[in-house]
């Protein structure tokens, strides 16, 4: 018995020895924990995770119109994280709390390792022509990563809020107009040139697809009539929510009523 046992204990000596067979090992070892982590992964990533942005708050009001840009902007999100809080298949990361500004590199940072499917950033508009009106969506730059899967997206919000406004779907760039001074460049989904410049930051520095949303003019008495009270914000986080189950290709759920 005793010898039999040295025997195995030298044949394993020997087996180990061999660079090749260490390596091997050594390689197996690691293939099976990535097996694993992948399937980790795969469990713990069965939801939809969306990161959603309101443009400015706290003491930054962003455009000041009727309404501050801020106000509507976060009307809008409280209204859609309670939506999507309804639909068990959706998880939402808020990049601030309600009544606070936050730094957007922070943002960005925890929007990447949150692992977020997709970030819906959500503004308003102003234009010094009251009469100005029509919603602005933005996808990313063509020569974006994740051009193609912005885009979809921005074009499911498009044509789920077409029934209720006059929606398009646009690019958008600052451009230098002097030292330190720029101006944003809108063009049409059509025009895929790379311009080479730079667009907002949470398009730029996040790792998932982006949108950026313009809802109303906050200079547009009639836009804020229809939009920037709850009932408006109800409606908005409602179609938004559509929007995201078109883009997924999953039915709509019915909202839980509220007590």
């Amino acid at each position: 018995m005793t010898d039999n046992k040295k025997t195995k204990n030298t044949a394993k000596k020997k087996k180990f020895r061999n660079p090749l067979a260490v390596v091997l090992t050594v390689l197996l070892v690691f293939l099976g924990i990535g097996v694993t982590f992948a399937g980790c992964l795969h469990l713990s990533h069965d939801k939809i995770i969306v990161a959603v942005d309101a443009a400015y708050g706290g003491e930054q009001t962003g455009y000041t119109g009727i309404v501050n840009e801020a106000e509507f902007n976060e009307g809008v999100v409280n209204a859609l994280c309670a939506r999507l809080a309804d639909d068990d298949r959706f998880i939402v990361l808020r990049t601030h709390d309600a009544g606070t500004s936050r730094a957007i590199l922070n943002i960005v940072r925890e929007i990447n390792e949150s692992r977020a499917d997709l970030v819906l950033s959500i503004h308003a508009g102003y234009d010094p022509d009251p009469q100005k009106t029509g919603m602005h969506i933005y996808a990313e730059q063509p020569a974006s990563d994740n051009h193609e899967r912005s885009l979809e997206l921005a074009r499911s919000i498009r044509e789920t809020f077409a029934e209720d406004l006059s929606a398009e779907v646009n690019y958008m760039y600052y451009e230098p107009i002097g030292e330190d001074r720029y101006q944003m460049k809108v063009v049409g989904e059509n025009d895929k040139n790379d311009y080479e410049l730079a667009t907002w930051t949470i398009m730029e520095k996040t790792l998932v697809p982006a949108v950026v949303t313009e809802q109303i003019y906050v200079s547009n008495e009639a836009d804020v009539s229809a939009w920037a009270n709850e009932e408006g914000y109800k409606k908005t986080a409602e179609l938004y929510y559509r929007a995201l189950c078109r883009y997924y290709g999953i039915d709509q759920r019915a909202a839980k009523p509220k007590n």
